[in-house]
């Protein structure tokens, strides 16, 4: 069974990558908004690896 603290960290954060990618939270410039997706993209993938173990 999926642990559910993991399970809604990665809901929220993918909340805040829907917001970003979407325009609806603010960036200052696009180098920003990079690597906040990147860091966003790394830290959803680190939950799917810690939840599918």
């Amino acid at each position: 069974m999926p642990n559910v603290d993991l399970l809604i960290r990665k809901l929220e954060l993918m909340r805040i990558r829907w917001g970003i990618k979407n325009g609806r939270v603010w960036c200052c410039d696009e180098a920003t908004k990079d690597g906040a997706l990147w860091w966003l993209d790394r830290e959803i993938e680190a939950l799917e690896n810690e939840n599918a173990a």
